[in-house]
């Protein structure tokens, strides 16, 4: 049976500094959650859903987490403790 997918308890307006990839692609480079900013180390799968632009990232100590850029902002959709401890030391 299909497990549902899980969610931060409640999505959280972050700051975002974006920059341009190899190939012109705008990707999010470091993001400021509750006052800690957070580098970005790597930008994995990315996808459209409705009016909104996912990317699953990865910050220090392997930590993953899935931004999402929308009409009103950039949201943490999910955080490291979301992903479940399966998620430590997983490639994008």
């Amino acid at each position: 049976m299909k497990q549902p997918r899980p969610r931060a308890r409640e999505e959280e307006v972050i700051q975002v500094e974006v920059r341009s990839d190899a190939n012109g692609h705008v990707r999010p480079g470091a993001f400021t959650w509750r006052g800690s900013r957070r580098v970005i180390t790597s930008v994995g799968r990315t996808w459209r859903s409705g009016d909104q632009r996912h990317y699953l990232v990865m910050a220090a100590r392997d930590r993953v987490y899935e931004l999402a850029e929308t009409p009103k902002g950039w949201r943490l959709i999910r955080r490291p403790e979301d992903f479940g401890p399966s998620h430590k030391r997983r490639a994008l």
